[in-house]
């Protein structure tokens, strides 16, 4: 891509990029792209200022789930939600922080598809074994009393009586 690049505005709009204040991260082939993610992530999360939610919050997020991709942890459906934490990153602050720290996490996941679907390995998430004491409040279970359901009162919080 860079052979094609001649860093005019046309140019790079043509690769889906823009001018302005930035910068260019040249790597060599033999770079591990879950490392250089990663250190770009901590990189913006500890730049970020926190007075805007989306740059506070998404910069995190963005650094924990790349250091997820970076140990060989990372979930199934880790690479959507990175995809959608940069969505909502971007043009949603005051400064463009959060912006610069969603543009190259979004430029890893549509030029190296395959880095990170080989980092996946665990299950989207863990089924829990559900008991009594999740199926109800207390609260829940006295206003189901009040309105007339009978079996209510062995539902719940595993009391025999409210």
């Amino acid at each position: 891509m860079v052979e094609k690049c001649t860093l005019d505005y046309e140019s790079l709009a043509s690769l889906g990029s823009m001018l302005g204040s930035g910068g260019i991260t040249v790597l060599h082939d033999g770079v591990d792209l879950m490392s250089a993610a990663y250190n770009t992530m901590r990189f913006y999360h500890h730049e970020s200022c926190g007075q805007c939610t989306p740059c506070r919050e998404g910069t995190g997020w963005l650094e924990k789930l790349a250091h997820r991709f970076h140990e060989n942890h990372a979930h199934e459906g880790d690479t959507e939600l990175l995809a959608d934490v940069c969505k909502n990153m971007r043009g949603r602050t005051i400064c463009v922080l959060a912006d610069a720290a969603a543009m190259p996490m979004q430029s890893y996941l549509q030029h190296f598809p395959d880095e990170f679907q080989k980092r996946t390995h665990a299950p989207a998430y863990v089924e829990r074994q559900r008991t009594e004491r999740d199926e109800m409040t207390p609260a829940a279970k006295r206003e189901t009393i009040e309105h007339g359901a009978t079996n209510a009162v062995n539902v719940g919080m595993g009391m025999d009586r409210i």
